[in-house]
């Protein structure tokens, strides 16, 4: 693996060489489009400059030959027709003016009465006719199946009186050849002229005989006849790509209409530049292998050294040596700073792992940790003294051999329906446990408390985390602290029992100590008001004053129910919580009932607030119980840590409930 590693690192680092010559591939390569586009237009527009002189010299010959023509057809033996004297003019004329290869005249049948040279061939005599019917110059072309091609010209002249009488014509060989090859044309170059037909007129070199042939469908032709000039690239007649530029002799458009165009191959055009090209492609490689060859030995003594250390460190540090370190010298570049960085953490996780054996060696808790499978990878020492051996011999054992729990017996590997620690891997959530067992190696069971917390790696459970505790003592000592409560519970019901029979016989019945849910319910509910406030506690006392008159008592009645009432709404309302104040009716009492929420009369101290006068467990109470037996007719209380209900009844006729047995005992009392 660490091959395998320092292996792709030294390729990660020749791919980053590579990365950074493909800009300059990228460069080259667009330079080299940049310049061949730049090379094409510059060639395109010299052939065109080129078409445009050969179009233009060979216009201007035009007009010297219409110029010279009209000033033949002048001469007064031409206009007679005097064939002597007119053949001995032209001929003289002729030599004066060499370039042309035959001067004559004809008349208006067509019958050449004066030449200077060969009989004019049919095909002039197309050019003589547009003459006299246009009455104009007419130019033609005649071609000579080989390097030139033949430039005819006619010019009507008029007979003394003025009227047409015949043509004066002349034939001008136009040396295509001198002008081709004075431009100095790179090898392949070809000059093609066609007329508007599409018939080709002139190509030089001609190799191919296409000469005379109609070649209208042609890309090169159908460009050279789309527009009067312009500059392209195309296929040529012989296949060859070429960029062309081609221009129309203007002079001749009056007729057939000549197009001249001159082209370069296009391979001799882009050759310089694609051997420049393959040059700097060579040169690019070169520099790119050297770099690369730099980076592969550079790259092993500069940082390669360097990573293997820390590899070889890193997978020390992997299998559980945490004295790893790389041994590297430290210096202010990067790598120096990331081994100072790791041998900086390998002795931070020593000092960790030396923390975390300390925590789990003095913990008193039992803590052991099982993975995915749930075998033990972790025991810490408290585990192994519960579990009864030693942390080595539980380390690789499963979990079921423990058992947490004891309606759990499963003895295989797998998930078993009731173990907690499986329960964590399928839910994904911890459970506990403050009173369960644990099965120890020898197969005995012992009390235990437990948490189970589910490992969490990257959002995915990898195991489990058991926590537990013995608790046995504590249970032994829950025992006793059990059996010492049952016994006070008993006492102090004993001694409730005392004071409620003591109490309710020195009070001749008129105060019964009781049980919340032994207060009777009896008469009609008339009230029921909330007793938070002052402002509460003077609303009850209020209404009670209008219902008791309403019921039949006396003002004094009344004066004593509404003290006594407000003793208990003031206690209810200064010294508890959700206080509340009822009423209630039967034909012969008037009651009234104050219930709280406070936290009650002990039973040590329920002699003294009631038979003690000025007594009171608050500071606020002074003679409340006292009064209020002196006031009503019967008081039922019952008070504990829920809270304080007192009721207080007022009869309507109070001698007929006493009870002359009881009256008789208190007396002897």
């Amino acid at each position: 693996m660490r091959v395998t590693g320092i292996s792709s690192l030294r390729l990660r680092t020749l791919a980053l060489v590579l990365l950074a010559v493909v800009p300059a591939l990228i460069l080259a390569v667009s330079t080299a489009r940049e310049q061949r586009e730049m090379e094409s237009r510059r060639v395109r527009e010299d052939m065109l400059r080129i078409a445009r002189l050969v179009a233009s010299d060979s216009d201007g010959t035009v007009d010297a030959a219409r110029q010279f023509l009209a000033a033949v057809a002048q001469i007064p033996e031409i206009r007679k027709r005097d064939s002597l004297k007119a053949e001995t003019i032209l001929t003289d004329l002729r030599e004066k003016n060499g370039f042309y290869e035959e001067i004559g005249a004809t008349d208006l049948e067509g019958r050449v009465f004066a030449n200077t040279g060969l009989p004019p061939p049919d095909s002039m005599r197309d050019d003589w006719r547009r003459a006299i019917q246009t009455r104009r110059f007419a130019v033609g072309y005649t071609t000579g199946g080989g390097r030139d091609t033949a430039l005819n010209f006619a010019v009507p002249f008029h007979d003394e009186k003025g009227a047409v009488a015949g043509v004066v014509f002349a034939t001008l060989k136009l040396d295509w050849r001198r002008e081709f090859v004075r431009w100095e044309l790179p090898p392949g170059s070809m000059m093609t002229v066609v007329d508007r037909s599409g018939r080709v007129v002139l190509r030089y070199p001609e190799s191919e005989g296409f000469t005379g042939q109609a070649l209208r469908n042609e890309p090169i032709v159908r460009e050279m006849l789309r527009r009067p000039e312009g500059a392209v690239e195309a296929v040529g007649l012989d296949k060859v790509t070429r960029l062309y530029g081609f221009s129309t002799l203007r002079g001749a458009l009056e007729s057939n209409g000549l197009v001249v165009g001159v082209g370069v191959p296009r391979k001799a055009v882009f050759q310089p530049l694609e051997v420049a090209f393959r040059r700097n492609l060579l040169l690019l490689a070169v520099v790119a292998l050297l770099a690369m060859l730099a980076a592969w030995i550079g790259g092993d003594w500069f940082f390669l050294r360097q990573v293997r250390a820390m590899v070889t460190a890193s997978e020390r540090l992997s299998e559980g040596d945490l004295s790893s370190r790389t041994g590297l010298h430290y210096g202010n570049d990067e790598l120096s700073q990331l081994a100072r960085s790791f041998d900086e953490m390998g002795a931070s996780l020593e000092h960790l792992s030396g923390h975390y054996e300390l925590i789990l060696r003095s913990v008193g808790d039992g803590i052991y940790v099982v993975n995915r499978e749930g075998y033990m990878s972790v025991v810490n020492p408290a585990a192994a003294r519960i579990l009864g051996c030693g942390p080595l011999a539980l380390i690789g054992a499963h979990h079921h051999e423990i058992g947490i729990g004891e309606r759990f017996s499963y003895a295989g590997t797998g998930p078993a329906e009731g173990c907690p620690i499986c329960q964590v891997s399928q839910s994904q959530e911890g459970s506990r446990s403050d009173a369960d067992t644990i099965k120890r190696r020898d197969g005995a069971s012992v009390p235990v408390e437990y948490i189970v917390t589910p490992a969490v790696e990257r959002g995915e459970v990898v195991g489990a985390v058991i926590t537990f505790r013995d608790i046995s003592e504590r249970l032994n000592a829950q025992k006793e602290i059990d059996r010492a409560h049952e016994e006070i519970v008993s006492v102090l019901a004993e001694k409730r029992r005392f004071y409620r029979d003591v109490i309710k016989s020195v009070t001749r019945d008129r105060l019964r100590l009781v049980e919340r849910d032994e207060i009777p319910n009896e008469g009609e509910q008339v009230l029921d008001l909330p007793l938070n406030t002052a402002v509460d506690d003077r609303n009850l006392r209020h209404k009670l004053v209008g219902m008791a008159e309403e019921y039949g008592f006396s003002h004094d009645v009344v004066g004593h129910l509404v003290l006594a009432a407000g003793e208990a709404s003031t206690n209810a309302v200064k010294h508890a919580t959700d206080g509340r104040g009822q009423v209630f009716l039967t034909k012969d009492r008037f009651i009234v009932r104050i219930s709280d929420k406070g936290h009650g009369i002990p039973a040590d101290d329920l002699p003294r607030p009631l038979f003690q006068p000025g007594f009171s467990t608050k500071v606020s109470l002074g003679m409340g119980y006292t009064l209020m037996l002196e006031l009503v007719d019967r008081v039922w209380l019952a008070t504990g840590v829920e809270g304080t209900t007192v009721q207080l009844e007022k009869w309507l006729h109070p001698e007929e409930h006493e009870d002359p047995i009881l009256k008789e005992a208190f007396e002897r009392f």
